[in-house]
């Protein structure tokens, strides 16, 4: 689970360590041999002068075919599609708030499918998005890009929030 929390992080992965230990060793010392041979192959070959550093040319040919047209729409095309997006959400879920797609969907489905500040199922853009304490990293709820964007403009501080809803209903 992501921590900003650096004191909590280190306990966590202490107890990571001490739980998958054995695992821990095993994928070290398999991957550390690989490594290792890797790495007597290349000065082997570096003695040898059998080591060519990537060319320059071949640099340069590669990034001018990443900005022709032919490549960026091959690109388009594949990140528009549905599986692809999919993937890319669940693995962005994870990996920014520790949940997977099905758990947002569900937290969603809790909230009716609309935003949990405005009721409004009109995601704009992007999509619902997770809203979260950015200091203990607990998930508050699915938000609007508006109502997102709104709470962080305040700073997250109900108080400024209370005051704005005051203001508006006085004047």
């Amino acid at each position: 689970m992501p921590y900003k929390d650096a004191e909590k992080k280190k306990v966590y992965n202490k107890i990571y360590r001490m739980v998958h230990l054995d695992k821990l060793r095993a994928h070290d010392k398999a991957y550390g041999k690989i490594y290792r041979e890797q790495s007597e192959v290349k000065e082997r070959n570096k003695e040898r002068g059998r080591v060519r550093e990537q060319r320059p040319d071949v640099m340069a040919k590669r990034k001018a075919y990443r900005q022709t047209l032919e490549c960026k729409e091959y690109q388009r095309i594949y990140h528009n599609q549905p599986d692809i997006k999919e993937r890319a959400r669940d693995r962005d879920l994870q990996r920014n708030y520790g949940i997977t797609l099905e758990i947002f969907n569900s937290i969603l489905a809790g909230q009716g499918g609309v935003c949990a500040i405005c009721g409004t199922s009109d995601w704009m853009d992007k999509g619902p998005v997770v809203d979260h304490d950015h200091d203990s990293g607990v998930l508050r709820g699915i938000l609007c890009g508006r109502c997102n964007t709104a709470l962080g403009l305040l700073r997250h501080r109900p108080g400024v929030l209370k005051a704005g809803a005051a203001y508006l209903e006085r004047t």
